[in-house]
């Protein structure tokens, strides 16, 4: 009986131990994202007046009902097609996932503070984000064509919404080369607008490559995905300030090209 005894305090002093670690375990890892959330808050407010609208998490959700249709999903986390209520537009909604990461939640601020206030005809246009508790989220415009890795690369297609005679539609070869040179154009816009910059700073790209050159309806190109961007002071035109690391290569790439930004 007394040993019976001894291995059942024994046991519950192990269960109250590890009960214990788990209380600190979460409590630690709630004042981290309370700390982190403030930090968010402080950040943003520096970035001045220039940025798109700020929407609730509630809005989100109802843009997406429900993150019902999903474009995509890459290494920070999902891309969901939406609507905007009031008027009908679709909008491409990308969900970063794992937002305690510190890198996830810099990917988030690259894009913002790099697309946020900058605007070009051949950038996809950043609508708004969200930015409430951990839910850390951004609002595209959605482009009608995708992205140009699924143009150059899917078995079959239709080249500016035109079947080929006989009602079959194009297969799979290249794009006409007079489209091709007009992608490569705007594409080189859009960079030589980024690199040019302002009187405050010039971005960095750092992730071009097809699944992040996007085509509208009328197949116009629009460089997104500003995950790994860097900002350099125009003054000097180095130092860079804010980015994902070294770049390191992985990117956010949704992997379905679809308004991501």
């Amino acid at each position: 009986n007394l040993k019976m005894k001894m291995k059942m305090k024994k046991q519950m002093i192990d269960v109250m131990m590890l009960m214990k670690m788990k209380m600190k375990t979460l409590l630690e890892k709630k004042k981290k994202k309370k700390r982190l959330n403030h930090a968010d808050e402080v950040l943003l407010e520096t970035l001045g007046s220039g940025l798109p609208p700020r929407f609730t998490y509630a809005e989100i959700m109802e843009a997406t009902n429900g993150f019902e249709k999903k474009l995509g999903e890459g290494g920070y986390g999902a891309v969901y097609e939406g609507k905007v209520p009031d008027t009908g537009s679709k909008i491409a909604v990308k969900v970063f996932m794992d937002t305690s990461s510190m890198a996830c939640r810099k990917g988030f601020y690259a894009e913002v503070m790099s697309i946020g206030e900058r605007r070009h005809r051949n950038l996809v246009p950043l609508c708004g984000f969200c930015a409430e508790d951990e839910h850390r989220i951004l609002v595209y415009e959605l482009m009608a064509n995708g992205s140009l890795n699924k143009v150059l690369f899917s078995s079959q297609r239709k080249e500016g919404g035109e079947e080929k005679a006989g009602g079959q539609n194009r297969q799979e070869g290249v794009l006409s080369w007079e489209r091709r040179h007009a992608i490569a154009m705007d594409t080189a816009r859009a960079l030589a607008f980024l690199h040019e910059g302002d009187e405050r700073s010039r971005v960095i790209h750092c992730d071009v490559k097809p699944e992040n050159i996007l085509l509208d309806e009328e197949w116009g190109a629009k460089v997104s995905d500003f995950g790994l961007a860097k900002l350099l002071a125009a003054a000097s035109g180095a130092g860079a300030h804010h980015g994902h690391g070294d770049g390191d290569g992985d990117g956010d790439g949704d992997g379905d090209g679809d308004g991501d930004g």
